[in-house]
């Protein structure tokens, strides 16, 4: 209490009387003195033993829910988020533990996550763009009868074109067993968007019109398009539901080649003492200031391993500060310490890692969420479409 609340003459007292009765037991000063600067401090933001003992509880009922029933713990941390993690980091944490993630589907999604056996269901609200008008007239079209795919969802369904675009590139019609190149060529070839429709309705999902300038053949003459390789599904499905269900995405980072010497975060934590080079997404971010008045910063480094802390000291933190306001992704090296029984990287160097080949030059990603001109991406090259393009092209020339 009177480290909390007490006047300067009793916290005075009280530490030379700690001092007194340390030594008498056989500490050192200097120890004495280190260990009574930590209890100032914690002084600060200390809190009553009912409020301490209430949070124990509840962090021993949440581990032994997480531990006995990951699915439903995982299910409802989902549904009633809150607090410095995204979604998509809880969703990466609750894969790591052995749980499977569905893609959203059109025919058993509801509005939140569901619990399915061993597995979490993709909620429809979490599809980017979908409006809650839609997702209702959805529901009550299919309380009448399941869809049969996306021509049939259309027909039934008064959604526009780039909300059914966004549920078909999250892999809510991947039930029909078609894949989502054909998916989007039968959406583009709707009657429902033909031009001269309002904006509202006919507006794509997609950064460019993948069909813009050719004639979209009917259904029966429609072409066989390659379908998207793994990666591509990733990238789309990050891009329209802001995580990723299937692999994570710095395995698509490692697979396009990471610079020599860079390891997985749970590697990294197992050598303290030794230099580390990292490389992932920036999960969370928190700055304070410094004992000597300049700003520092910790970070949250998360890859499909799992997650590691980093520190950026002011004079490091002020060189990188414009290069840390995103997701990232990020390379940071520095050296690995524990203290206090955790374990976190001392950031040296930091740098933003480019995109790899496999992002769709059509699609808007959720990184940097914000970014200065200088760590602003460019993807530049021939767009991961371009097989499927390609074809369709030569297909409407024969037509024509």
């Amino acid at each position: 209490r009177i480290l909390a609340g007490g006047s300067e003459a009793q916290r005075e007292a009280l530490r030379r009387r700690f001092l007194l009765r340390a030594g008498r037991r056989g500490y050192a000063p200097e120890a004495a003195r280190r260990i009574w600067e930590g209890l100032r401090q914690f002084g600060a933001f200390a809190f009553c033993k009912a409020h301490a003992a209430g949070y124990g509880m509840l962090a021993w009922q949440a581990a032994w829910l997480k531990a006995h029933h990951p699915v439903e713990f995982a299910t409802a941390l989902l549904n009633h988020h809150a607090g410095m993690y995204d979604k998509r980091t809880h969703l990466e944490d609750a894969k790591r533990h052995g749980v499977r993630v569905l893609l959203p589907d059109v025919n058993r999604s509801r509005d939140g996550f569901t619990a399915e056996g061993d597995a979490i269901r993709v909620g429809l609200a979490q599809v980017r763009g979908l409006s809650s008008g839609t997702r209702r007239r959805l529901y009550a079209a299919r309380r009448e009868a399941p869809f049969a795919g996306v021509e049939d969802f259309l027909a039934r369904v008064p959604a526009g074109r780039g909300e059914t675009e966004a549920l078909v590139l999250a892999g809510a019609f991947d039930f029909a067993g078609r894949p989502r190149p054909g998916l989007l060529h039968a959406v583009a070839g709707s009657p429902r968007f033909r031009p001269g429709r309002s904006r509202n309705v006919s507006a794509s999902f997609l950064q460019r019109d993948l069909f813009a300038g050719m004639r979209v053949p009917g259904a029966a003459d429609a072409p066989v398009l390659p379908p998207f390789s793994p990666e591509e599904r990733m990238w789309m499905e990050w891009a329209v539901l802001g995580l990723c269900p299937g692999s994570h995405p710095m395995s698509a980072f490692r697979r396009s080649g990471l610079p020599a010497g860079v390891v997985p975060v749970a590697e990294a934590a197992e050598h303290p003492g030794r230099r580390a080079r990292v490389a992932g997404l920036i999960a969370a971010r928190r700055t304070v200031v410094a004992r000597g008045g300049g700003r520092m910063q910790f970070l949250t480094m998360e890859d499909e391993t799992g997650l590691l802390e980093c520190v950026l000291f002011p004079a490091i933190h002020a060189r990188y500060r414009s290069v840390v306001r995103g997701l990232g992704p990020c390379l940071v090296e520095g050296v690995v310490r524990r203290e206090s029984g955790g374990t976190m990287l001392q950031v040296d160097r930091l740098v933003l890692l480019p995109l790899p080949a496999s992002v769709p030059s059509w699609l808007e990603l959720p990184f940097p969420i914000r970014e200065s001109p200088a760590a602003r991406y460019r993807v530049t090259g021939a767009p991961a479409f371009s097989r499927s393009a390609r074809k369709l092209r030569m297909s409407s020339a024969r037509a024509r």
